[in-house]
């Protein structure tokens, strides 16, 4: 049976990101992510401690809702809101300044929440080599699993096994987009040769 504060914490999550959705080809409720993360902290990193699992059902919530830090303070003390804003980007900076501050910024996380980055990651880049988001261009995926890549090497240390997991969904994720790109790199071959165009290494 589930401590009363994760309980809590999964039905204060579902209300707040009711209605959002993930930026996945299946368009997936936005809650069915910060659940993954809880499980693979639960089945894979072994986690128990129920502060450590509430703040992974509500790490999303500063950046993509209106709640606000003292809201989570006020329900689940100030540990559960410490971890949430340890883990909430700023949403003024650019994608690429959000990804140094990720990578640099592991270095100085606490334990419960390099656990959670590790499995926030882990559950993005499964999503991503499974059913990525639309719109999303090969270079942005690429760009993104070695983002990945580099803040999940600053949290290693926290779960082994954990870090074995991410290791195996990004080696999957990888060779998919990379047979999506030889895939259209047949498909753009085979309409150069259908409307006369031969492509080869000469001169260039």
């Amino acid at each position: 049976m589930e401590p009363p504060c994760v309980a809590q914490a999964f039905a204060f999550a579902r209300e707040r990101h009711n209605g959002q959705r993930r930026r996945d080809r299946s368009s997936s409720p936005f809650i069915v992510h910060p659940l993954e993360v809880k499980h693979l902290l639960l089945t894979t990193a072994g986690v128990t401690d129920p502060k450590t699992l509430a703040a992974a059902l509500l790490h999303d919530l500063l950046e993509d809702t209106r709640t606000t830090g003292a809201e989570i303070e006020e329900r689940f003390g100030s540990e559960v809101r410490s971890l949430v804003e340890a883990l909430t980007d700023d949403p003024h900076l650019s994608r690429e300044a959000r990804h140094r501050r990720q990578e640099q910024g592991v270095l100085s996380l606490a334990l419960p929440a390099l656990l959670i980055k590790l499995a926030d990651k882990t559950s993005n880049i499964r999503d991503l080599g499974a059913d990525s988001p639309l719109g999303w261009s090969r270079e942005r995926k690429l760009d993104y699993l070695a983002h990945a890549a580099r803040v999940a090497g600053g949290c290693a240390g926290s779960s082994p096994a954990l870090f074995r997991e991410f290791a195996r969904v990004h080696h999957s994720a990888r060779a998919a987009v990379e047979r999506s790109i030889r895939h259209s790199g047949r498909r753009a071959a085979g309409a150069w040769q259908e409307n006369g165009v031969v492509c080869g290494h000469a001169g260039l």
